[in-house]
């Protein structure tokens, strides 16, 4: 996933070496990095700011904001 199509998301990152959570918005990386760069990439080369471990981290892409606002375009043909 690109980060510019994830631009109004977060990712929830967790450091697999010591277990350090934290939620990070997407604008971020893409004014560090490139829109172009893929999540997979971007979450690569980040720092665990616990324990200093690079590149040793898993993500979930997070949706921070209303319900009713993620939830627009999930309509189906039957609302």
């Amino acid at each position: 996933t690109r980060l510019a199509s994830i631009s109004n998301n977060h990712l929830g990152l967790k450091c697999e070496v010591c277990g350090h959570n934290s939620l990070l918005a997407v604008k971020i990386l893409i004014d560090r990095l490139e829109g172009k760069t893929s999540a997979h990439d971007a979450v690569k080369r980040l720092r665990c700011s616990s324990c200093g471990a690079t590149g040793k981290a898993s993500f979930v892409i997070t949706y921070v904001g209303g319900s009713g606002e993620a939830l627009i375009g999930a309509k189906t043909k039957g609302d």
